[in-house]
C-alpha cells in the first residue's frame, strides 16, 4: 500500500499544470475600474468581426465590436464606438454578443480595448446594476 501511494505521488508531480495566460484576480473594484478606465458607457452590439494581427503575431486573433452607445460615463461623445477584444479565452478575451447590452470598461485611445479583466459585464447582470449605483448619472444619454 506503501508503494502504491509512493507511485501515485511521483506520478503525479510529473503531470503538466493547467494554467491560463490570462490571471486578473481580483477583479478591480467600480472604483477601481472608473480611475484605470479610458471610456465608460452602456451600449448594445451592433457587429462583431474578427480579425487577424499578422504583424503581431499570425496566430493572435482579435475581435473589433460596435456598439451602439446608450449612456457615457467617461471617455467620448458619440453614438457608435469600436473596441477590441482577443478573440481567445487565455488572451482574456470578453465574449460579446450581438443585440446584448452591456456596460463596458474600455482601455486606450482610437479603438479601446476591453478584456476579462477589466468589470465589463451584461447589462442586466448584479455587478452591473450595483456599478451603475456607483457611477451615478451618466454625462450623456443618446
Amino acid at each position: 500500500m506503501k508503494k502504491i501511494f509512493l507511485l501515485l505521488s511521483f506520478s503525479i508531480s510529473f503531470l503538466p499544470q493547467l494554467s491560463f495566460a490570462c490571471d486578473c484576480l481580483p477583479i478591480a473594484s467600480a472604483r477601481d475600474a472608473k480611475k484605470s478606465s479610458t471610456h465608460i458607457f452602456s451600449g448594445t452590439v451592433i457587429d462583431r468581426e474578427r480579425i487577424t494581427l499578422e504583424q503581431i503575431n499570425p496566430n493572435y486573433k482579435e475581435y473589433i465590436i460596435t456598439l451602439m452607445v446608450h449612456n457615457i460615463w467617461k471617455g467620448f461623445e458619440g453614438k457608435k464606438i469600436k473596441i477590441r477584444t482577443p478573440f481567445l479565452k487565455s488572451d482574456c478575451s470578453t465574449y460579446l454578443e450581438n443585440s446584448h447590452k452591456y456596460l463596458i470598461y474600455a482601455v486606450g485611445g482610437e479603438v479601446p480595448v476591453v478584456n476579462f479583466c477589466s468589470r465589463t459585464s451584461h447589462l442586466n447582470s448584479d455587478r452591473a446594476r450595483d456599478d451603475l449605483f456607483y457611477l451615478g448619472k451618466p454625462q450623456v444619454k443618446n
